[in-house]
């Protein structure tokens, strides 16, 4: 599975670590993109929390981390369409998590 991402490395405590750093770094970052975008909703600003720059947002923001992640640790690779694939699926599902998510109030 991890080879269709083109995810190479040297030991399994390097795969546990990037994925530990990954976990650590997208949590705070999911958070504060969801806050961002409510608050955009907010001011009326972007007409939903939930739309298509969500998207754009939660698949840019994973790539991004892995991007850097991938630079940072040299005993890990992936390659380029790995870190996109993977933020794509990843940023998808983030996607859909925030479907259900209340509208936030609006303005005034």
């Amino acid at each position: 599975m991890l080879n269709l991402f083109g995810l190479q490395y040297e030991s399994l405590w390097s795969l546990l670590l990037f994925f530990f750093i990954y976990g650590i770094s997208e949590i705070p970052t999911n958070l504060f993109l969801s806050a961002c975008l409510k608050a955009l909703k907010t001011l009326e600003i972007i007409q939903s929390h939930k739309g298509v720059f969500a998207l754009f947002l939660h698949i840019a923001s994973t790539y991004i981390i892995l991007h850097v992640i991938d630079r940072w640790m040299a005993s890990v690779s992936i390659s380029q369409l790995g870190i996109f694939l993977f933020s794509l699926v990843t940023g998808l599902i983030g996607w859909l998590s925030i479907q259900q998510d209340p509208t936030p109030p609006k303005r005034g």
